[in-house]
């Protein structure tokens, strides 16, 4: 199998992985006792952390 083959199956994989659990996350942290303001602030801080942390 070539190299571009595996590194699409491992992004495939990867990014399935995280779409399955990233679709849960507020239900959890709802269950936690988070409220939704919380919640967004949260989901919020975690996507400006994975923007800006591209950057170093």
């Amino acid at each position: 199998m070539n190299t571009i083959r595996q590194f699409s199956l491992l992004q495939g994989f990867l990014f399935s992985s995280w779409a399955a659990f990233a679709a849960f996350r507020v239900y959890y942290l709802r269950e936690a006792g988070f409220s939704n303001t919380e919640i967004g602030f949260a989901l919020s801080v975690m996507m400006l952390a994975g923007i800006f942390g591209q950057t170093f």
